[in-house]
Order: structure tokens, then C-alpha cells, then sequence
């Protein structure tokens, strides 16, 4: 039964397929069909081939708290899709693809954070200005030595 059913799903998507490419040919032309054809399979070949550095972006945004592991995985998994889509020729697997790589884009953001001088994790203070250092921004460690 599910086989069956797959079956006739990929044949609505092929004929869904066929319209849609038949009806932007129309419009703008076979040179506007072939130029959409090589866009987005040259953007998703660059999405694929830099998906280590949007998986490590991912990773970043993860531990810094802003997201949960469970949304990495999601949005990860679905800018992969959304890239092999691009790369399949026709107008609605580049549809699709494209709304992917944005659902997944906006669940983890678009840029990385840079970081800010002086608003890092640690902040160095002067002798002067240590008397004027608010007691919730000190913190104090003590090294204890196990040898006797």
C-alpha cells in the first residue's frame, strides 16, 4: 500500500513538475529556464560544499544557549534537503528547496554573532578602577593545592 501510494505521489510531483516548468518557460523564456536551472544549482552546490561551515555556525549558536540541540538538528537537516532540492532541476523542487534553506536559516540565524571588544566573557580592570567595580561583575577563585 505505501509503495502504491509513493508511486502515485511522485507521479503528482512529476506532473506538478512538468506544469510549473512549462508555464515559467512561457513566461520568460528557454534561456530564462536554462539561467534559473544553473542559478540554483550552482547555489546549492555552494550550500553543499559549505555545509561544514553552516553546520559549525550551528554548533556555535548552540552553545552559546540561543537554541536547543533538537532545533539544531532540525534546521540542519532541513538546509540539507533544501540544498540537494536546488540542485535537482525544475521549478518546484527549487520552490521547496528554497522555503527549506530559509525555514532552516531563520530557526538558527542568518549571520554569526561577532564578538565586541570589552564584552567578551572576561573584562580586565585597572588598580585604579578596582575599588569602582560593582561586587556582582568580581569573581573570586581560590587555588587549592592537594599536596601535603
Amino acid at each position: 500500500m505505501y509503495r502504491a501510494l509513493s508511486i502515485m505521489l511522485f507521479l503528482i510531483y512529476l506532473l506538478c513538475e512538468t506544469f510549473a516548468t512549462v508555464i515559467f518557460a512561457n513566461e520568460v523564456g528557454i534561456f530564462g529556464l536554462l539561467l534559473e536551472i544553473v542559478v540554483t544549482f550552482i547555489l546549492g552546490v555552494s550550500m553543499l560544499v559549505n555545509f561544514r561551515g553552516i553546520l559549525t555556525y550551528s554548533f556555535e549558536v548552540l552553545r552559546s544557549g540561543k537554541i536547543a540541540s533538537g532545533d539544531v538538528a532540525f534546521a540542519s537537516l532541513v538546509q540539507l534537503m533544501g540544498a540537494i532540492l536546488l540542485i535537482t532541476p525544475g521549478i518546484v523542487s527549487d520552490i521547496v528547496g528554497f522555503v527549506l534553506v530559509g525555514v532552516g536559516f531563520a530557526k538558527v540565524g542568518f549571520k554569526p554573532q561577532t564578538r565586541q571588544q570589552g564584552a567578551g566573557l572576561y573584562q580586565t580592570y585597572d588598580r585604579e578602577d578596582y575599588n569602582s567595580v560593582p561586587d556582582e561583575k568580581i569573581i573570586d577563585i581560590e587555588a587549592i593545592s592537594k599536596r601535603k
